[in-house]
């Protein structure tokens, strides 16, 4: 029995045969059916690999631009976390946990000022310490870190895929974030705050692309409450560049206090967009 070829396999045979095609037509030449059949065939390769490695759910992009941009990123992602010993689940694997890529091209299409991020939630202190870069963490941060990853899942307002709770959503990009001089709670209240892992990870991921990083004179509230004496606080998280040092910075401050230089990092995803106004 013939094999019969998936809907994206298919897709990409006819967009070869069409390209050779036209090839023909315009040069006036006779390419050859090698050559045709060369570049169905390599055409048919390429959308096998990414069949198998699941980025089936990525062509339900109708922007070609977007859906190449997103492959390139998750591929980043999935390099990045492999470098600290963590497999990444495949696009499939998260679209059917609920996560839809095609809503995300959607919200980059309309808000170019935001980039796709994909992270687990939650990482043990030790792994997430082997995540691309040289870092800071304040000791509030360190000894509550358990409190931190808690509060982060209970109050992640998007899709989590899995026992490590994996998310893709989009993170606003500009250098400084909004709403500088608000609390952690007050800007909790639009959403969800961006994760210290998801942050680290998008960090790493535009220093791997030779984008600068955000926040080198700001800091962002991160997620996750947690109580020392009788205060409340919340971290906030930036990128510290001088003549030595260069890497991620993990502070905290009171969650009911603003401070100028700390602000929201909106995000937006599949449930409830953070994002001020």
């Amino acid at each position: 029995m013939p094999e019969i070829l998936p809907p994206e396999i298919l897709t990409a045979a006819e967009d070869a045969w069409g390209r050779a095609q036209e090839g023909q037509v315009h040069t006036g030449k006779n390419i050859g059916s090698a050559v045709i059949f060369g570049a169905l065939d390599g055409a048919v390769r390429k959308a096998r690999e990414e069949s198998e490695i699941g980025f089936g759910a990525l062509e339900v992009i109708a922007n070609p631009e977007i859906k190449e941009l997103f492959k390139r990123d998750f591929e980043d992602y999935k390099a990045i976390f492999a470098e600290a010993g963590i497999d990444v689940p495949t696009p499939d694997e998260l679209a059917q946990g609920g996560i839809d890529f095609g809503w995300l091209a959607e919200l980059k299409r309309m808000w170019p000022g935001y980039d796709l991020v994909v992270a687990p939630l939650t990482l043990p202190q030790d792994t997430f310490e082997r995540i691309g870069c040289d870092w800071s963490m304040e000791g509030g941060v360190v000894s509550n870190w358990n409190g931190i990853m808690k509060d982060t899942v209970d109050n992640w307002r998007l899709t989590a895929v899995g026992d490590n709770k994996w998310t893709a959503f989009m993170l606003f990009n500009n250098e400084e974030p909004e709403e500088c001089g608000l609390s952690y709670d007050q800007i909790t209240q639009y959403g969800s705050a961006v994760p210290v892992v998801c942050y680290a990870a998008y960090q790493v991921h535009r220093i791997r692309q030779g984008i600068l990083p955000v926040d080198t004179d700001t800091r962002s509230w991160a997620a996750g409450r947690f109580v020392v004496g009788n205060d409340t606080y919340a971290p906030c998280v930036g990128w510290e560049i001088g003549p030595r040092d260069y890497m991620l910075v993990v502070d905290y401050c009171n969650a009911s206090k603003g401070t100028e230089i700390v602000g929201l990092r909106s995000l937006m995803g599949d449930i409830a967009p953070a994002r001020s106004g």
